[in-house]
């Protein structure tokens, strides 16, 4: 909850960032702390599904809770079109001057984060530690290379899964990232359009996941990964040959793509869950956050390489490559012959 609260706060600050270029710096830097916090908050949060769930519906728990968060972002993503698009800064009586009805979506968006993690607060019970002494900042590092090491020895699946979800979940993270500057670039979308489609994907995307929550805990985590990996690429395809139909193709497609997301995203979250000691789930999840970091130049750079060489349209394939190489290692992965060892860490 305090790292929560400081991302609120990071956003709330996001007030203060005038249009002028002498608050750029500002306002990366808040872009960056609140990612930090975004971060730190997330490893804990994800490490808390054990306590909400049983073993036999684990994958349920996470696939619905998913589609919750995609909800959620539909609702605060409409009422942010209403007040910068459609009029409801003059409805509340928000100057038009100094992009004020953006910097009041930034308070919004912070009052948002905290009313919503009041419940989790007051309702859900904290779990009791398991004490011991904390490593220091270097000495968390040297132990979670020292652990990678050992990994690859005597648990090379598991190593070959964080390296596969961490390239895979780089790639989707680059369909939301980039699906907007695809529009703009390759589909010369405005952005009222760029935001409706963000609707529509948020819509999607939950609902996708509401759907797999029926199959994950019977059919296992791995399958419902790489069938909505395989989803996004056939999206993403899509999108490329029939580019020439243009907005109809980046909405048809687009849009298609975007069910498969969320049960990637949740399906990782509840494997990495289910091979992690229940005891060690902060750890585990922590590694799963850090070897996501490690690689996340590769679709950036995927995207960059690709649209430099060719045209924006490109730039998909670039991303579908990066998902591509994540369900083929993924493929190799035999999840029955591993389980997070019991003295790993993770910073």
């Amino acid at each position: 909850m305090v790292n929560t609260y400081l991302f609120a706060a990071s956003i709330g600050l996001m007030f203060f960032v005038a249009p002028s270029p002498d608050f750029f710096m500002f306002g990366l830097i808040l872009l960056a702390v609140g990612g930090i916090f975004f971060e730190f908050a997330t490893v804990n949060y994800n490490a808390m599904l054990n306590q909400v769930s049983t073993p036999a519906e684990r994958g349920k728990v996470s696939q619905f809770g998913w589609g919750l968060g995609y909800m959620g972002g539909i609702v605060l993503l409409v009422m942010s079109l209403w007040i910068i698009q459609f009029g409801g800064n003059e409805v509340l009586g928000i100057p038009d001057e100094n992009a004020m009805p953006v910097r009041v979506v930034m308070v919004l968006s912070m009052i948002w984060v905290v009313v919503f993690s009041l419940p989790m607060l007051l309702r859900v019970p904290e779990s009791k530690g398991t004490g011991g002494p904390k490593p220091s900042f270097a000495a968390s590092y040297k132990k979670l290379f020292r652990d990678l090491s050992k990994m690859g020895k005597e648990n090379p699946q598991l190593l070959k899964f964080l390296i596969a979800s961490a390239i895979y979940r780089d790639g989707l993270n680059g369909v939301f990232a980039y699906g907007a500057v695809l529009g703009g670039l390759a589909f010369g979308l405005g952005l009222t359009e760029i935001i409706i489609f963000g609707i529509g994907a948020n819509i999607l995307a939950g609902f996708g996941a509401f759907i797999s929550s029926f199959f994950e805990d019977r059919f296992g985590s791995k399958m419902i990964i790489l069938a909505s990996l395989a989803g996004v690429m056939l999206g993403g395809l899509g999108v490329f040959i029939f580019a020439g139909w243009g907005v109809t193709a980046y909405f048809v497609f687009g849009l298609f793509l975007t069910i498969f997301v969320g049960p990637a995203q949740a399906g990782s979250r509840t494997l990495m869950s289910r091979l992690s000691h229940d005891d060690r789930q902060g750890e585990a999840f922590g590694l799963f956050a850090t070897t996501g970091r490690a690689v996340s130049f590769l679709a950036p750079a995927a995207w960059a390489i690709f649209v430099g060489t060719f045209s924006p349209i490109w730039g998909i394939i670039g991303l579908m490559v990066i998902i591509l190489a994540g369900f083929l290692l993924l493929m190799t992965v035999r999840v029955a012959e591993f389980v997070m060892p019991d003295n790993s860490t993770a910073p």
